[in-house]
């Protein structure tokens, strides 16, 4: 039985049963967010994310940056990750328009850079089993 404290009281012969609270691990989409912090003297930025794209994103950028990006709390919820140089954060001014001639050149640059990688992965499969 729990006293006033909240503890225990495990001198009575009962059988002690302690819920914990559980936290889930997901965040609603409506509640996830994206905090950018950085002071106008400092050199580097926190970046707080609840949202599970910018996670991912962020994620890659440590693995492959991991001088200017890195993981700094994980609280199961949200991570809060450390950008050494703050002016890698940009805003931009409009989004890009792309004609349709644009959209069907980069559709074509992206299959063949596509078709290359499949290639290369084929090559390494192919040689890690020993066939050439």
């Amino acid at each position: 039985m729990a006293s006033k404290s909240g503890y225990t009281d495990i001198d009575k012969k009962e059988e002690a049963t302690i819920d914990e609270p559980k936290l889930s691990n997901s965040v609603s989409v409506s509640e996830q967010e994206v905090c950018i912090n950085f002071m106008r003297d400092e050199n580097f930025a926190t970046i707080y994310t609840s949202d599970t794209t910018y996670m991912t994103k962020l994620d890659k950028l440590c693995k492959t940056s991991p001088d200017m990006y890195s993981l700094i709390a994980d609280s199961g919820r949200g991570k809060t990750y450390r950008v050494e140089d703050k002016t890698l954060i940009s805003f931009r001014a409009k989004k890009r328009e792309l004609s349709e001639e644009q959209k069907i050149a980069a559709g074509e640059r992206m299959r063949k850079y596509q078709a290359s990688k499949h290639n290369w992965d084929t090559v390494i499969c192919q040689e890690s089993n020993g066939v050439h």
